[in-house]
């Protein structure tokens, strides 16, 4: 058994993980086997749902949300009183548990509960913003799968779900911005970190220039594009060309001018500052102002 305050916590947090592990190959099994038998069923004019499936769905979402609270509770007990690399090690398992609740959040039968997803998202806008430094050094297979998550949540449709989404999103390029700039002389992050992040950048502006975006979602795209824009202003460069090139001839000034108005109104500067956040949050409605309206004629 492990010994020392600090050993016992790695233990229990470890052990946790093992639970989660067993507990996600035992329910995509599982709901395998139902998705199948679901298939069949709907082959028959008498298809319904039962209550004992019902009951069953039910006890699934309640097992998926504990798993969470096992996840959450891990996060925020005692970690402060455990050495520097136990916390690493302890924080390496609970990234990986969450990895394993996502793919449970791709079952079929887990849309229909969206407590399952806020809880999910909330813990993993929480975690990453308690630890950028460490989220910012992540392996390329987890980076991959970090990115699923801020993806999955951004296309939620729940406006919740992807708020927080945007959160982690917001807390991850900050750190790789912060972390490229005291690492080296340059004030920018490394290329690896950059082509990371290009992806999200651009699936940001698809985000903004949708006509039914939520307006609640603007402010908080605003806070999570501003320090990817920092990180890689020529993605901002290719993302203008573009949209300029898809629009007539008469009105690619005024997507030019609504481009340049990003950066340039409100006197914005370069600097991941609160009064900077709040000026680009006011440049992106002006953002909005020129080019969705020119992008609505097409």
């Amino acid at each position: 058994l492990a010994s020392g305050p600090s050993q016992q916590a790695l233990f229990l947090i470890r052990q946790s993980l093992v639970v989660v592990q067993s507990y996600t190959r035992h329910f995509t099994r599982a709901a395998a086997a139902a998705e199948g038998e679901a298939k069949s069923a709907a082959k028959s004019p008498h298809d319904s749902r039962s209550p004992e499936g019902e009951e069953e769905e039910s006890k699934d979402e309640e097992d998926v949300l504990n798993l969470i609270k096992l996840l959450s509770n891990l996060t925020t007990s005692n970690l402060d009183d455990i050495s520097e690399g136990t916390r690493s090690q302890a924080l390496d398992a609970v990234l990986q548990g969450l990895f394993c609740v996502m793919q449970l959040l791709g079952v079929a039968r887990m849309i229909h509960y969206p407590s399952v997803y806020q809880a999910f998202y909330v813990l993993f806008s929480q975690l990453i913003i308690k630890n950028p430094a460490k989220l910012a050094r992540m392996k390329p297979q987890d980076q991959s799968k970090f990115s699923e998550c801020v993806l999955f949540a951004l296309k939620h449709a729940d406006a919740k779900v992807a708020r927080t989404g945007l959160n982690a999103l917001r807390a991850m390029t900050l750190a790789i911005v912060r972390s490229g700039t005291s690492s080296s002389s340059s004030s920018s992050p490394s290329a690896d970190n950059v082509r990371k992040l290009d992806g999200m950048q651009r699936y940001l502006f698809k985000m903004l220039l949708q006509d039914s975006l939520a307006k609640e979602l603007v402010d908080p795209i605003a806070d999570a594009l501003f320090p990817l824009i920092v990180a890689s202003p020529n993605t901002l460069n290719d993302v203008a060309r573009t949209t300029i090139g898809t629009v007539a001839p008469a009105d690619r000034d005024t997507v030019q001018r609504g481009f340049k108005q990003l950066l340039n109104a409100n006197g914005l500067k370069r600097e991941l500052s609160p009064d900077n956040r709040a000026r680009f949050r006011a440049n992106v409605l002006l953002f909005l102002a020129n080019v969705r309206s020119v992008l609505q004629k097409k």
